[in-house]
C-alpha cells in the first residue's frame, strides 16, 4: 500500500521512542536504571498510544475526505460508470490500496443516491504492547443528486459605480465570474431542467425592442414613444405582485440624470446590448450578453427585483408564449410552460447583486435628454418597494441570494441582508472574491450534495 507522508512521519516518531526505551534499559547506573525500567514501559505505552491514536485519526480524516469526493462523483446523474467502480477507483488513486469499500446505489430517471462505507485496518506501533495490534477505521458517506426543475433570475447591477476599482474594476471582475456562474448552473446535467432570466439593471430594466413591442403592442397601442431604448416604466411606491397591463404601460423616456458621465452611458434606460434575456438555457447567448452589457446611470434595484419575481410567477406564462411566437427570446420548447406554478415543486431562485443603495426615480422635465429632471419617487419609497418585494417572494417560497458588492452604505447592506432567505444567503463581496461567491451559489443551486 502507498503510505501517506503523515504516517511515515509518525512511524519515525515511534522508532525514536523505542530507541530511547532500549537505551534506558541498557543503562547500568544503579537506581536510575531500575527506576527507568519500572516507569519507562508505562510512559512509552501512554505516549506511544497517543501517537497511535493520532496516526489513526489522521488516516480517518484522509479516508473520510477521499470517500466524500468519491461518493459525490458516483452520485452525479451524468456518471456513466458503475458507482462501486467509481468509489473504488477514487480510493485507489487518492489513498492507496488496503481499503475495502461497500457501495450501494438507488437510482430513478431523475434521482441518484449513493451510500458508501470504507474500512481500513491500521497497524499500531505502541498499543500492540497492550495486545492491540490494529485499529479498525471505518467511515461512511452518502451523496444524492436529483434533476429538479430550476427557475433562476440573475439580477445584476450595471450602474456607473461598477467602474470603481484601480487595476481591476468591479465590472471587470464581475463579467467572468457571472459567465462561470452560468456555465456551472447550466451544465450538461442541468441544462434541460434549468432556465435563467438574466436581468441587468441600472435606473431601469431594458427588455430589448422586440420584447418591448411584443408585450406593449409598440406603436400600434401608442405605448412606444421613441426608438432609443425599451424600458417599461415603474412609478410604484408600494410593491404589487400583480402582472401589469403592459399595453397601458409607460415607455420610459430617453434621458440622463448624470449628464456629465464620460466613462459610462448616462442614460437611465439601458440600450439593447444590455437588455434582459428571459427563460434561457443557452449558455452561449447568456455569456455573450454578460460580456457586452454596458454600464448606465441609476440604481433601480427594486425594478430589477420586480422583474425577477414576475418572471418566476406562473401568471406571466401567457406572455412567455407570446414572446416565443414573436421570437423575442430563444426559448426551448420544453420550457414554454414556465414559469411553473409555485406549488409545482420547481425550485425558484433569485440571485441579486448590487454595489450600492436603491436610488430615486426621475423623469425629464423637457424633451432634451440631457436637460433638467425631476424626482418622481423618493429613494425611501423605492427602498420600501424592494423590502416588500423581498418579503412577498420569500413568503411564496422563492429562494433569495443577495450579494453586497463592496457596498459601504449601512442601510443598503441592511436591506440586502434582510432580503436574503437566511443569513447564509447573504454575501459580502469584493473584487477579489466575487468569483468564489458566485461559484459557491452555483454549487448550492446545482442539486449535487453530501447528505451524510
Amino acid at each position: 500500500m502507498k503510505t501517506p507522508r503523515r504516517i511515515r512521519n509518525h512511524r519515525s516518531a515511534a522508532s525514536f521512542f523505542l530507541n530511547v526505551f532500549r537505551r534506558g534499559l541498557r543503562c547500568t547506573s544503579g537506581q536510575f536504571g531500575i527506576l527507568f525500567a519500572v516507569i519507562a514501559p508505562v510512559s512509552i505505552v501512554a505516549i506511544g498510544g497517543t501517537i497511535d491514536i493520532a496516526m489513526a485519526e489522521r488516516v480517518r480524516t484522509d479516508l473520510q475526505k477521499t470517500l466524500d469526493n468519491a461518493t459525490l462523483a458516483a452520485a452525479s446523474i451524468t456518471q456513466n460508470q458503475n458507482a462501486e467502480a467509481v468509489v473504488n477507483e477514487f480510493l485507489r488513486t487518492h489513498f492507496g490500496g488496503g481499503v475495502t469499500a461497500s457501495v450501494s446505489m438507488r437510482a430513478t430517471a431523475d434521482t441518484r443516491v449513493v451510500n458508501s462505507v470504507a474500512t481500513y485496518t491500521h497497524k499500531t506501533y505502541f498499543l500492540h504492547l497492550l495486545d492491540m495490534d490494529v485499529l479498525n477505521i471505518s467511515v461512511s458517506s452518502t451523496a444524492s443528486e436529483y434533476a429538479q426543475n430550476v427557475e433562476l433570475s440573475l439580477v445584476l447591477d450595471i450602474s456607473g459605480s461598477m467602474l470603481a476599482g484601480e487595476t481591476v474594476t468591479r465590472i471587470d471582475a464581475l463579467r467572468p465570474a457571472a459567465q462561470r456562474f452560468v456555465e456551472e448552473v447550466l451544465n450538461e446535467r442541468t441544462k434541460l431542467t434549468t432556465t435563467i432570466n438574466l436581468i441587468p439593471y441600472s435606473g431601469q430594466v431594458a427588455l430589448g425592442a422586440r420584447a418591448f413591442d411584443t408585450l406593449t403592442g409598440g406603436t400600434s397601442t401608442g405605448v412606444r414613444k421613441h426608438n432609443h431604448s425599451s424600458c417599461i416604466g415603474d412609478r410604484s411606491t408600494r410593491y404589487s405582485s400583480s402582472i401589469p397591463n403592459f399595453r397601458q404601460a409607460e415607455h420610459v423616456p430617453h434621458f440622463a440624470t448624470n449628464r456629465w458621465a464620460r466613462e459610462f452611458e448616462p442614460w437611465q434606460c439601458p440600450n439593447d446590448e444590455s437588455a434582459a434575456i428571459l427563460f434561457s438555457n443557452d449558455k452561449k447567448a447568456l455569456s455573450e450578453r454578460i460580456a457586452e452589457m454596458q454600464l448606465h446611470d441609476g440604481t433601480g434595484t427594486h425594478i430589477g427585483m420586480r422583474w425577477a419575481i414576475m418572471t418566476l410567477d406562473n401568471r406571466f406564462n401567457t406572455h412567455v408564449r407570446q414572446l416565443d411566437r414573436a421570437e423575442a427570446f430563444d426559448i426551448d420548447d420544453r420550457h414554454l410552460n414556465r414559469p411553473l406554478p409555485f406549488n409545482s415543486g420547481s425550485r425558484k431562485v433569485i440571485v441579486l447583486m448590487t454595489d450600492g443603495e436603491v436610488w430615486h426615480q426621475h423623469r425629464p422635465e423637457t424633451s432634451d435628454p440631457l436637460g433638467p429632471v425631476r424626482k418622481i419617487v423618493d429613494k425611501s419609497q423605492t427602498q420600501r418597494v424592494l423590502r416588500e418585494a423581498c418579503s412577498w417572494a420569500k413568503n411564496n417560497k422563492i429562494e433569495i441570494y443577495t450579494i453586497g458588492y463592496e457596498v459601504t452604505d449601512n442601510d443598503a447592506n441592511s436591506i440586502l441582508k434582510n432580503c436574503a432567505s437566511s443569513p447564509s444567503h447573504y454575501y459580502d463581496a469584493d473584487i477579489e472574491n466575487i468569483d468564489i461567491i458566485l461559484s459557491n451559489i452555483a454549487g448550492n443551486i446545482s442539486g449535487l450534495k453530501l447528505t451524510q
